[in-house]
């Protein structure tokens, strides 16, 4: 969660999960007002706020035991026991950012032959095939040479003149442009731009993206007791007990015993149901299926998964 307090302030967490956030906005018209704690089933002190500023804080496993299923009966008061407006947000279980790293540029001049050259230092010399450029607008087409070479005299062309065309972006004042080319392994590169018919273009950077992958950060949930019974039929039954109401994202399973191991699993909850007026039946309900093996990391990804105790 992330909240917006004022400074040295007391505050106090009634109900539970998620990170929250608070916006100026919210601050501004929100109608604080004061509330009995003696209406809610449990109550967490946080840490003191030392700064002005938005907040974040990790709801816990045992006070997620506390909390709804929608979240819904949260509340943050303050030392007056007024409350503080907040949003809920989920840990994201995965996200994939666009990095840009720009590759060291050694000439980028607008020569009197009417040529405009960039050379770039590829200084960890790999293998690359593409090159973005970060050009000023310009509505303009050019004609362009890519040379290489390993120490700056000797150069060799590594695609001769292609078009760059529509140097220009609708939104924003500069362009990217993608130079694709035959895969190339030279130290230093160097563009040529014919500006023979034109005004010379404004090369503003060169680098190239890669993608980073990130995965969501996960709390883990003590688990009071597991309980396993290996049955004459030929199948394990494993319970595994929470000292409350948990919501499950990952399981992660790991095995003692056989080195090598396949295994098909099942998860359940047990359930029950009424029925006749004082009769109640007990009975499995599964909600996953699982292949276990020793080859593999056994975890296994839910969506919020409410249980206590499964099997």
């Amino acid at each position: 969660m992330m909240k917006r307090l004022k400074n040295k302030q007391n505050m106090r967490l009634i109900g539970g999960k998620m990170k929250i956030v608070t916006s100026l906005l919210i601050v501004l018209f929100h109608q604080a007002s004061a509330i009995n704690i003696e209406d809610f089933r449990a109550t967490a002190d946080l840490s003191n706020v030392t700064s002005n500023g938005f907040y974040r804080i990790a709801i816990t496993p045992d006070v997620i035991s506390f909390i709804n299923s929608n979240y819904s009966d949260i509340r943050i008061l303050n030392e007056e026991g007024n409350e503080v407006p907040y949003i809920i947000s989920s840990e994201v279980k995965s996200s994939v950012k666009e990095l840009f790293h720009p590759y060291p540029i050694l000439i980028n001049k607008a020569l009197d032959s009417k040529i405009t050259r960039v050379i770039i230092h590829n200084k960890e010399i790999k293998t690359i095939s593409q090159i973005q450029l970060l050009i000023k607008n310009a509505d303009v087409h050019k004609e362009a040479t890519l040379l290489g070479s390993n120490d700056l005299e000797d150069w060799y062309v590594i695609k001769d003149r292609f078009i760059l065309h529509s140097l220009y972006h609708d939104e924003f004042t500069m362009t990217m442009e993608a130079m694709n080319f035959p895969p190339s392994d030279y130290e230093y590169l160097k563009f040529e731009i014919n500006d023979s018919s034109s005004a010379p273009v404004h090369v503003v950077d060169a680098g190239f993206y890669n993608y980073v992958s990130e995965k969501g950060k996960y709390q883990t949930i003590p688990v009071q007791n597991i309980h396993q019974i290996d049955s004459s039929d030929g199948q394990s039954y494993i319970r595994i007990t929470f000292a409350g109401r948990q919501l499950l994202d990952v399981i992660d399973l790991e095995f003692s015993g056989a080195e090598y191991f396949y295994r098909n699993a099942r998860l359940a909850r047990l359930v029950s149901r009424k029925v006749k007026k004082r009769d109640r039946v007990f009975f499995f309900e599964y909600f996953g299926n699982l292949k276990i093996s020793s080859n593999q990391r056994n975890r296994f990804s839910f969506n919020a998964l409410e249980v206590d105790t499964f099997y």
